[in-house]
């Protein structure tokens, strides 16, 4: 009776062990035949930035094998902002106004490639330009130039208009200072007769925003020399 017992015991222990056997390999088939979710951009668009101001981002993906790789194929980034190919930040401090167009490609750990196209915009919080181009009237200098507050905050502004001479020497030909409003164009204009002499001009605008504290500059210059030779 012993053995008989002893028997269906083990038995037993048999059948349930192909049970469990049976499940684990039910279980691992069914997981196997799982399909892993497809690698994709989670990120379909980057926010954009202004010039001097630290910008950052993320480009993230979903599904695929981790880890990814991020890389920069083609097109091109803002000049100072750099993408980190091991998490996908982008970081850094624009240095360039426009709009930049560039590609990313990112791989799983399975070799699996998806390459998507991405658009920064980066605006200039203070811009200056020719209006009017530096032009001379027998031995006068004169002109304007225009500055924009692309920001959102009012600038305290300062606009120095300067004719340097072959020597070094400076002399005034414009000078404003003011508020300067979001989204406003303001047109400095600028004229002074000069002595002889062969001229670069520059044309500096200074803003500061009180709070917090911060100060923007921007500068224009001439390509090349203008001559004064009317005084004899």
């Amino acid at each position: 009776m012993g053995l008989d017992l002893l028997q269906c015991t083990y038995n037993q222990w048999v059948r349930f062990c192909c049970a469990v056997l049976f499940v684990a390999v039910v279980i691992g088939s069914s997981l196997a035949q799982t399909p892993t979710q497809a690698l994709a951009f989670q990120t379909t668009a980057l926010p954009s930035g202004n010039v001097d101001r630290s910008y950052s981002a993320m480009i993230s993906m979903t599904g695929g094998a981790k880890p990814y790789r991020w890389a920069q194929t083609e097109g091109n980034l803002p000049p100072g902002i750099g993408l980190k190919n091991d998490s996908g930040a982008l970081s850094g401090i624009p240095t360039e106004n426009g709009t930049f167009r560039f590609k990313v490609s990112v791989t799983d750990t399975t070799g699996k490639t998806i390459v998507r196209d991405f658009v920064i915009e980066i605006s200039d919080d203070l811009a200056i330009r020719w209006l009017k181009a530096p032009a001379l009237n027998s031995n006068t200098l004169s002109g304007s130039v225009e500055v924009t507050n692309g920001s959102r905050e009012v600038f305290d502004i300062t606009v120095v208009v300067v004719a340097v001479n072959e020597v070094g020497k400076a002399f005034t030909l414009g000078y404003e200072h003011q508020q300067l409003v979001p989204t406003l164009r303001k047109e400095v204009r600028f004229s002074a007769a000069l002595p002889n002499g062969h001229y670069i001009v520059h044309a500096d605008a200074v803003a500061e925003v009180p709070r917090p504290k911060r100060i923007t500059r921007v500068r224009l210059q001439t390509d090349g020399p203008i001559t004064v030779d009317v005084n004899r």
